[in-house]
């Protein structure tokens, strides 16, 4: 599974560094190269550090270059339609001007001869005319432009599927990482960090992780709770705790045994401290 988040992770960059790096280039020169390719480093180590509004921002905007780029064929599509429309505007009030003339030497030329080559060249200049318009009709088809702008937003719609499939990937493999590096410490490692932290800042000197973790958090923070009469999410704001990590703290045992996610060493130290706990035993 692993192997296929880092699969989505490479292949996502590369189709979009294919595009955005012919847009950057095109922008400001060769040096767009780089551009691009930091523009993607950015994106993935936002998203792998949860950064998610930075990340989305940064992925916005790496995926305007592959948009300019898909939409140019349907955009220059639009605008020769529209070159050619005036075109046909043109050439057609220029029929319009060539018939009325048409019709008055067909007049005058019943009462006087000598109108017959200025009727067959005005007859002939409406024919180019008319010719002109239906070739420009018959080679610029609405069908040709309907399908190029529907190819035009099912990549753009692709492209958006494999950004967000490479954020789900990123975010798949950061949790792994981190579970991996918890399963590499092991509980005495563990141990010894928290009397490291514990020693630092003279707290709870006299008890092992466990002890601190299981049998005093919980039953100091109910105490502390039923005392001040507010709720444990008013406890963390109020102390600035991370309502997370306490939950953590509090199942700590379980978690351990479970093997998941347990809060850092660091505030486990804190909340002990706030708590109070390290004044207590520093007293017995």
């Amino acid at each position: 599974m692993n192997r296929s988040n880092y699969f989505i992770i490479i292949s996502a960059a590369i189709m979009m560094q294919y595009h955005s790096i012919q847009f950057w280039i095109g922008q400001v020169g060769y040096s767009g190269i780089g551009w691009s390719l930091m523009l993607e480093f950015v994106v993935i180590w936002y998203w792998f550090n949860q950064k998610t509004v930075l990340a989305i921002v940064a992925s916005f905007l790496l995926l305007m270059g592959p948009i300019y780029k898909i939409t140019e064929p349907a955009v220059s599509s639009i605008k020769q339609n529209e070159q050619i429309l005036i075109l046909n505007q043109l050439d057609s009030k220029e029929v319009l001007r060539l018939r009325s003339s048409l019709k008055t030497y067909e007049k005058n030329s019943q009462s006087r001869i000598g109108w017959a080559g200025r009727i067959d060249r005005i007859q002939g200049q409406i024919d180019i005319n008319n010719d002109r318009i239906r070739k420009r009709i018959s080679n610029n088809s609405t069908l040709d432009f309907s399908i190029s702008l529907a190819i035009a937003i099912a990549q753009i719609l692709a492209l958006m599927i494999i950004m967000t499939a490479q954020a789900l990937a990123i975010s798949k493999t950061r949790k792994k990482s981190k579970k991996r590096a918890y399963e590499i410490e092991t509980p005495e490692i563990r141990n010894r960090k928290t009397a490291d932290e514990s020693s630092k800042l003279g707290i709870c000197s006299s008890e092992t992780y466990e002890t601190l973790v299981v049998s005093q958090i919980s039953n100091a923070l109910n105490v502390d709770l039923k005392k001040h009469g507010i709720t444990q999410a008013q406890w963390c704001k109020r102390n600035n705790v991370s309502p997370k990590n306490l939950s953590l703290a509090k199942n700590h045992k379980q978690r351990i045994s479970e093997k998941k996610e347990v809060a850092p060493v660091g505030e486990l130290v804190r909340i002990c401290r706030k708590l109070n706990l390290g004044k207590q035993n520093d007293k017995r």
